[in-house]
């Protein structure tokens, strides 16, 4: 499927809530020859309930301390944007994928005739979710970081029972930054011998060796997070 390594830029978060910047991460990454881009069109409440949970980031060499509710509410993806964005993507010959938390986050996605959908690896065992995305015959891109070789039998079972199309299984270590001591790449050819699939990368160092060293463990897929600016608030 893969004749060279197919690069994907996690934009996530990093719009900020806004339109404009979200557009200039697409040009930016297209220029620097990625082959996606993803984001998340998450609603906050799907994975938080409690508002008083905090939670503390770098900004300007200050400690910020923030409530978390708060901070992703702030950098919510708006579904209007979709059209806009996807006709970009379009234009500059890249994909666009996003990570959905719920079956209607999926519908739209769903709408715009994506080939690719993320399942992200904290909803690894939102089985209802994978299954629902299986149905609607996206390929499947499932990262594994935060999960137990059980969770990942599931949800490879769960794809392939409900879809031909076969999954695209993300070695991931959730640890921002990963440090090398943690990579453990051979996982990788762990993961593509026992379910004969695509396998990935999803990298969290803050560097590229690991991923170059990943080609040589059978990766053809890359994640890496993308953002303009590191400076920038968020």
């Amino acid at each position: 499927m893969f004749k060279k390594p197919f690069i994907i830029a996690e934009i996530g978060l990093n719009h900020n809530g806004k339109l404009d910047l979200a557009k200039k991460s697409i040009i930016a990454a297209a220029r620097s020859g990625v082959d996606a881009v993803k984001f998340q069109n998450f609603k906050t409440e799907d994975f938080i309930n409690d508002k008083k949970i905090t939670h503390e980031y770098k900004f300007k060499g200050k400690i910020i301390k923030q409530s978390l509710f708060q901070i992703c509410k702030n950098s919510e993806y708006k579904n209007n944007w979709t059209s806009s964005l996807v006709s970009l993507c379009k234009k500059l010959k890249i994909e666009f994928l996003s990570t959905p938390t719920s079956f209607e986050g999926v519908d739209h996605l769903k709408k715009f005739k994506l080939k690719y959908i993320k399942n992200g690896s904290d909803y690894i065992t939102n089985i209802e979710l994978i299954k629902y995305m299986a149905k609607k015959k996206f390929k499947i891109i499932l990262s594994t970081g935060m999960s137990y070789k059980k969770d990942i039998d599931v949800a490879v079972k769960t794809i392939k029972k409900i879809s031909n199309i076969q999954p695209i299984i993300l070695h991931c270590v959730s640890q921002y930054p990963t440090e090398d001591i943690y990579l453990n790449l051979n996982r990788i050819n762990s993961i593509k011998k026992k379910y004969k699939t695509f396998v990935g990368f999803s990298d969290h160092t803050d560097s590229f060796e690991a991923a170059v060293q990943a080609i040589s463990h059978g990766s053809m897929v890359f994640e890496k997070h993308f953002t303009l600016n590191k400076n920038l608030k968020g």
